[in-house]
């Protein structure tokens, strides 16, 4: 078993060898452990984001019947209190989306920022 590691190990180094000929050994290893802890951060950051929301849109899903009145102008009804809670609902999903986007933009700027074949594709990205 070792045997088959250390020769998939070779390979991947051999690999990298050339695609990255100008970088060390060393540089390159910090780099990509450097990309997959950015990574990691980034799916963190998703999970977060994610249950934070969900959280909210059920907090407000749940007031919908109970505490959040009708709009109402003159006498007359222009948005029920399950209106307004699905439209609250619907402006936290949108925002998720909105911050999933600035993240994947912000993480494919840092994993190119770190490679020194794909630093001139970050460098016009920013």
């Amino acid at each position: 078993m070792k045997e088959h590691l250390d020769a998939i190990n070779e390979v991947l180094f051999n690999l990298l060898k050339r695609l990255l000929p100008n970088v060390e050994a060393n540089s390159l290893l910090s780099i990509l452990i450097t990309a997959v802890v950015a990574t990691i951060l980034a799916a963190l950051i998703f999970i977060i984001i994610r249950g934070l929301t969900r959280f909210i849109e059920k907090k407000v899903l749940s007031l919908q019947f109970q505490k959040i009145r009708t709009l109402r102008f003159q006498n007359q009804e222009i948005l029920t209190g399950n209106q307004i809670a699905w439209g609250i609902s619907r402006l936290f999903r949108w925002l998720r989306y909105f911050a999933y986007l600035i993240i994947i933009c912000l993480y494919i700027n840092t994993i190119f920022s770190f490679f020194p074949i794909t630093r001139g594709i970050s460098a016009q990205r920013s």
